[in-house]
């Protein structure tokens, strides 16, 4: 595979390819996914409360991923706690005020 010399960063990069059918694939059924969940919720606030609804969602999935990510949460300096306390926040506005 021949390099190309990028001039800004004066590194030798491949060349992009052309995408492949595994990764747009994947991309289309995580887009997929992710447009019926959106109908999913949609309909589920409808007839459940919003914090409420939010709370049990958050709370499900913290527990899920906990078992994978509790040596990396046990490792977190506090940077890296604030900083994910901000994107939590920032996320839950932008769910409790959709």
């Amino acid at each position: 595979m021949p390099l190309t010399q990028n001039s800004t960063l004066k590194t030798k990069t491949p060349p992009l390819s052309q995408p492949s059918w595994l990764g747009v694939s994947a991309l289309t059924a995580v887009t997929a996914i992710w447009g019926w969940s959106f109908l999913l919720v949609k309909d589920s606030v409808a007839g459940y409360p919003v914090f409420p609804f939010l709370a049990l969602r958050f709370s499900l999935a913290a527990l899920l991923v906990y078992p994978f990510l509790r040596h990396r949460l046990k490792a977190a300096d506090r940077p890296t706690v604030v900083g994910g306390v901000l994107m939590g926040t920032a996320l839950f506005s932008g769910y409790a005020f959709q």
